[in-house]
């Protein structure tokens, strides 16, 4: 398996830490970032080199639904997965408003099913 370069943006700091160490513990080098502002001027930053990211719907200072058109504008290359409270449905209806789409989407809370599922979505 390849070594993935992950960009996390949740403000939640525990989510932050539980995919990082996740990540970190499948070889997996991961960025942090506490809110959408803060995940976009990263992505600016290293989107060549970012193999994913994990994008929280809800954040202050921007949320991810206006983090990820920024983001699609900079590399629209790099695959997005939104990680959200809200259904599925609930979450794909509000990117489509916003007119950038995700590569799909994480449900929270975490659990090691859903840990498990963004593993083998990493794998590909």
């Amino acid at each position: 398996m390849d070594t993935l370069n992950v960009l996390v943006v949740d403000d939640e700091k525990l989510s932050r830490e539980m995919l990082s160490e996740l990540l970190g513990e499948k070889g997996h080098t991961v960025i942090t970032a506490a809110d959408g502002l803060e995940g976009v001027e990263l992505f600016k930053e290293h989107h060549e080199a970012l193999s994913l990211v994990i994008l929280d719907l809800t954040m202050p200072r921007m949320n991810g639904d206006e983090a990820l058109p920024l983001m699609r504008a900079i590399n629209e290359e790099v695959p997005v997965l939104v990680a959200s409270g809200y259904s599925e449905e609930e979450v794909l209806k509000r990117f489509s408003e916003g007119g950038a789409t995700p590569s799909g989407v994480i449900m929270k809370p975490f659990s090691m099913v859903i840990l498990d599922d963004l593993m083998s979505r990493v794998r590909i």
